[in-house]
């Protein structure tokens, strides 16, 4: 009974967390699970503890050395193909693709691999359903000074079926 505060307090702040990684990213519901796995990884990383490190630090003796992202972020990322060439439409255009931020590919036990995942904001703005939305691994991002988020600013929009709530039917 002592420590059924303790963990119901950790639930809550993961619960918590999730609805507002959610909610600043504009993305519905149905992310999550991203936005949840986010919002612990984060906190791992970032929360210096009562014993002076991180838990991340505690776990595997080094600091994450990747960018700190919050979930459903702009960034701009680099498709590479199998062969290691740009994926690019023309040879003239830019190197980078603009894409929402997912999360970070971890390792068996939590050790983070080095590779971002990653939305591409066009497939997401041109899905017609959530399925049809695939999360990519990437190497290497850009993040920008200042963090924005497109889908809640509008300017990148969900399949209609991410918008669809069934909500209890009211009573007389």
């Amino acid at each position: 009974p002592q420590t059924n505060g303790c963990a119901e307090s950790g639930v809550r702040k993961v619960t918590e967390g999730t609805s507002c990684s959610l909610e600043q990213s504009g993305l519905s519901y149905q992310w999550w699970n991203g936005a949840m796995d986010n919002f612990c990884f984060l906190r791992n990383v970032s929360d210096i503890m009562h014993y002076g490190t991180t838990p991340y630090f505690a776990r595997f003796w080094k600091d994450f050395e990747g960018h700190r992202v919050p979930f459903g972020a702009e960034i701009a990322y680099m498709r590479v193909k199998q062969n290691a060439v740009c994926d690019r439409d023309h040879p003239f255009s830019a190197k980078t693709r603009k894409g929402l931020f997912y999360g970070y590919e971890k390792r068996p036990g939590g050790l983070w691999s080095g590779d971002y995942l990653v939305i591409d904001a066009e497939a997401m703005d041109n899905a017609d359903s959530i399925h049809n939305i695939r999360v990519l691994r990437v190497k290497d991002i850009v993040v920008p000074q200042y963090f924005t988020f497109p889908l809640a600013d509008g300017s990148v929009k969900q399949p209609e079926d991410c918008l669809l709530y069934t909500s209890p039917s009211p009573r007389d």
